[in-house]
C-alpha cells in the first residue's frame, strides 16, 4: 500500500488544502507534504488520526483496502448524498474496468 498516494487521494477527494488539513491535526504542512509525497511515514497514531480526520475506517482501509466511510452519524439528507456519489464512482469504475 502506498501510504503517502493514499494521504493524498483522501484529502484531495475532500477538497481539502494541506494547511487546512494539517491545521486541524496540528502538525506542520512540511510534514503533511512529507507524508503525501513518501518522504517519511507518519507513526501509527498520527496514521491513525489522519484516518480518523478523514473518516476513514482503519479495519475497512488496511485489512480489506478499501476506503470505508462511517455515516452512522449523518443526516438522512448527508446519507443519501454519500449513497448517490458511492453509486456514481461505482458506475464510472464499472466503465472504465
Amino acid at each position: 500500500m502506498n501510504i503517502g498516494k493514499m494521504l493524498k487521494n483522501l484529502r484531495e477527494t475532500r477538497g481539502l488544502s494541506l494547511k487546512i488539513v494539517a491545521s486541524a491535526l496540528n502538525i506542520g504542512i512540511s510534514t503533511l507534504s512529507e507524508y503525501e509525497s513518501n518522504k517519511t511515514e507518519p507513526s501509527l497514531s498520527r496514521f491513525i488520526s489522519l484516518l480518523d480526520f478523514y473518516n476513514v475506517d482503519p479495519y475497512m482501509l488496511l485489512i480489506k483496502n478499501e476506503e470505508y466511510i462511517n455515516i452512522t452519524n449523518y443526516s438522512p439528507s448527508s446519507k443519501a448524498k454519500v449513497i448517490a456519489i458511492d453509486k456514481l464512482e461505482n458506475a464510472k469504475f464499472n466503465q472504465i474496468h
